[in-house]
């Protein structure tokens, strides 16, 4: 096999690959990614408010006060509208870069096989690529469901700190 069948071998195997990962990444690790964070802020919102039972009831009513006060003063339709208009850029220039690169990688692919002297089985690259898929997703979204979701990245005492500090300085 000469050079040129052999960039045609890797630079399939890349793009298909890549292709695979912003795939599988904006249809379940995406989703996966949304369902840690709400676990994570449930969980840290519970080991914060543990502790609130040490503090006694008029100032947990006067804290309840100021936090509905919080919470009725923001607008969260404008905090989350510019989420989504973040997000759908981000996902316009995954698109736009993803596909120049399918683009460079086909020209790339299509130039090769123009100077290559070996008969490339197309059909035989096509399953092998298919079986390596195949292992890059289960292995990717095995990671993402089994091992990562249930990681606790979150630190209650991080976070206290964080209040503390941020309340004395007010």
């Amino acid at each position: 096999m000469d050079t040129h069948a052999h960039i045609i071998y890797i630079t399939l195997h890349v793009l298909l690959v890549a292709t695979l990962i912003c795939v599988l990444y904006f249809t379940l690790v995406l989703p996966l990614e949304k369902q840690i964070v709400n676990n994570q802020a449930e969980y840290l919102m519970n080991e914060m408010t543990k502790d609130f039972e040490l503090v006694p009831s008029e100032y947990k009513k006067a804290l309840g006060g100021y936090i509905s006060w919080v919470k009725n003063d923001i607008d969260m339709k404008e905090a989350d509208n510019a989420v989504k208009e973040i997000n759908k850029g981000i996902l316009k220039q995954v698109l736009i870069s993803g596909f120049i690169f399918f683009v460079l990688c086909l020209g790339l692919v299509a130039y090769c096989n123009s100077k290559t002297k070996d008969n490339i089985d197309y059909i035989d690259l096509s399953k092998r690529l298919c079986v390596v898929l195949l292992f890059v997703g289960a292995t990717e979204y095995m990671f993402m469901r089994f091992l990562s979701s249930p990681y606790l990245y979150a630190d209650p005492n991080f976070v206290k700190k964080n209040i503390y500090e941020s309340v004395l300085k007010i």
